[in-house]
């Protein structure tokens, strides 16, 4: 692996023939990273890469005249008198992955592509980012994927699932539709294509040559109408021989011929494919068509343009002949080992199975839209607090189909926003209590005297962890002041907490810049404590971010921290490094709500046994005034009088004598 400031890449059509250069060099303090092409095909990744949140600079030599780079949000081409131009910039930001580098002709249409790989930077990206996104493929692929999102994952086909939502589908379509395999295959089929021999009847003049047969011979008898015979024709010297007295034939006969025919099961199959895939596209153009975003626009252009070269294909004359398919002959021979036919057969089997991550260099691999790294570290920290809690509760996670929600567009499934998981923890010393953990719950203003809420504007924490006693309701709990509520905050490009909570000298006016850096510090800080101080009855605010594990700095000191951040990374196996530490802190909030808990039924205790030993005293007084003898005892104890409101009491003491 060697760091350098410049690389060059071919651009390559699809035939995989050069096109043309691409020069890629880093800017200011960037890097590239150039690995062995040998290293990087084993690895699954590719030779030259990137890092998330850099800048670079490209420029394109030796293409055709006319053509540039196709831009969306990483891809940024200069542009002079409103004309693109074969320079520009690339600017990953918090995206990593697969980066597909299109050349576009005059008219947008690709002719070529070049592919480089794009690291994160806060995380390892073998190790550490892959292990993130394996650990949430297995609770649902559909959560990496972003129809709209510049870079790409490397998928595979599942045969043992369906397709979730709609962006694998559209995954799958067009890197069947873009492949060089899937247009050859339909020239290929057009070119020879599969036929059957259909027998038909047809009327045949008996002056022509015929293949005689029994059927034939005896339409020879009974045809008619018929023409006679000369006398001097062999046929009516045999026939008046045999007693046949005017010598005829019939001058037509029905006879059977076999004609090629291309309307079969397999060529009603591929129409059928191209039909679904082109209706597919239709939906997902009409849904598109209201979106407004430039990322929208540009993932329209590409839904429109593989529509037409659909629809173009279906409108040849082989196609016209071809009828709809009454059965999916998916068992053919002819599906499975004949040229083109192959290729349609999986892809078809690719666009109706769900996918699954993949690392390798597999030629079945397929690239999908994947979302930001800032995302992706949300969806996993979700997954981990909630495993987490319900480990602590020693109960199972919930299904994962619970969890998930389409989207408002349809195209995607993601989170549950305000979802509620709440799971209760028993103890030994009878101290029932009820832990709740929320997803982006919205915390609205109070309004009257609600015991939830925020005192002033709405707010939305990432995650809400509450902590109660079992035999209250959660708001009854809160009002009393019986509950703990805890906000998270997941921030990818947090700095290392002795930074971020430190007593570090920085000017205001350079906040702004250093968030269109992408640095999370002055921002996020204050809005971690107006989480700690505008939601109601809340005790601490938390940051996770993916540092060091290095501890927060000195000074801290607290039973339940008010404001902290907790270094919190992916491991191998699916597992956490750093949730050691927000572990010890739900003990804490567990042994206060324990405590608290304890406290209050021993108070109770207490002013219960004073209200019985209250209510005993005032019987004996209502007996003593009912006997006389009582009254007489009681009459002779001298008084104290009574002092006049206000008035200070002044204790003496008796002189002895």
């Amino acid at each position: 692996m060697e760091s350098q400031s410049k690389v060059s890449l071919r651009m390559l059509n699809q035939r995989g023939i050069p096109i043309g250069t691409l020069l890629i060099s880093a800017i200011g303090d960037g890097k590239l990273i150039s690995l062995d092409p040998k290293e990087a095909k084993d690895l699954g990744e590719e030779p030259v890469q990137l890092i998330e949140g850099l800048l670079y600079q490209y420029q394109l030599t030796g293409t055709p005249r006319g053509s540039r780079l196709k831009a969306s949000d990483v891809v940024l081409p200069d542009r002079i008198y409103g004309e693109r131009r074969s320079t520009g910039r690339i600017r990953p930001g918090s995206h990593a992955g697969l980066l597909l580098l299109v050349l576009e002709d005059q008219f947008d249409s690709p002719i070529g592509t070049a592919q480089v790989e794009v690291r994160s930077s806060k995380l390892s990206y073998r190790e550490e980012y892959r292990c993130m996104l394996e650990y949430v493929s297995l609770k649902c692929v559909d959560l990496l994927l972003e129809m709209r999102a510049p870079l790409q994952t490397r998928l595979l086909s599942d045969p043992s699932r369906q397709p979730d939502s709609v962006q694998q589908r559209f995954a799958s379509v067009k890197s069947i539709l873009d492949s060089r395999e899937f247009r050859e295959a339909l020239q290929r089929i057009t070119a020879m294509p599969h036929r059957l021999l259909q027998m038909e009847e047809q009327d045949v003049s008996v002056r022509r040559g015929f293949a005689p047969d029994a059927k034939s011979l005896r339409q020879l008898s009974y045809r008619s109408p018929r023409t006679p015979l000369p006398d001097s024709h062999p046929l009516a010297v045999a026939m008046r021989a045999r007693g046949v007295r005017k010598a005829s034939l019939p001058t037509h006969i029905i006879g059977t011929r076999h004609r090629a025919i291309v309307d079969t099961a397999e060529n009603r199959f591929v129409k059928h494919t191209l039909t679904t895939y082109s209706e597919f596209l239709n939906q997902t153009e009409k849904a598109l068509f209201k979106g407004g975003t430039n990322a929208e626009q540009r993932l329209l252009g590409d839904v429109s343009r593989l529509r037409k070269e659909l629809d173009a294909v279906l409108t040849q004359d082989f196609y016209r002949e071809i009828s709809e398919p009454d059965i999916l002959p998916l068992g053919s021979p002819v599906l499975q080992r004949k040229p083109g036919y192959t290729e349609v057969l999986k892809a078809w089997l690719r666009f109706n199975t769900a996918a699954r991550l993949d690392w390798g260099n597999d030629g079945d691999a397929y690239g999908a839209s994947k979302r930001e790294v800032e995302v992706l570290y949300e969806c996993w920290l979700f997954f981990q607090l909630l495993e987490l809690v319900a480990t602590r509760c020693g109960m199972s996670l919930p299904a994962v189909g619970s969890l998930i929600e389409r989207s408002p567009d349809g195209f995607r499934l993601r989170l549950k926003s305000e979802q509620e998981f709440a799971l209760v923890l028993s103890s030994g010393d009878d101290q029932t209590l009820r832990m709740r953990l929320d997803y982006r719950r919205e915390l609205p203003p109070m309004k009257q005297r609600e015991p939830t809420g925020s005192w002033t504007r709405k707010l939305r924490p990432d995650f809400t962890l509450s902590v109660w006693p079992a035999d209250l309701p959660l708001d009854e709990a809160t009002s009393q002041g019986f509950s703990i509520q805890l906000s998270f905050d997941a921030k990818y490009w947090a700095e290392p907490a002795r930074e971020l909570l430190g007593n570090v000298a920085e000017e205001v006016r350079g906040e702004r810049t250093e968030q269109r850096r992408g640095i999370t510090k002055r921002g996020d800080l204050r809005k971690m404590h107006a989480y700690r101080e505008i939601v109601m009855r809340s005790r601490g605010s938390y940051i996770l971010y993916p540092g060091n594990g290095a501890r927060p700095a000195p000074g801290l000191h607290e039973i339940l921290p008010g404001v902290e951040a907790f270094a919190v990374r992916p491991a191998l196996e699916g597992g956490a490094q750093g949730m050691e530490a927000v572990s010890d802190l739900l003990e804490v909030v567990i042994r206060l709500v324990r405590e608290r808990t304890i406290l209050d039924k021993q108070t109770r205790y207490r002013l219960n046994q004073m209200q019985k030993e209250r209510a005993h005293l005032g019987v004996a007084d209502r007996i003593l005034a009912m006997d006389p003898l009582a009254n007489r005892a009681e009459a002779s104890v001298p008084r104290t009088p009574a002092l006049a409101p206000g008035k200070p009491r002044i204790e003496t003491r008796r002189k002895r004598k």
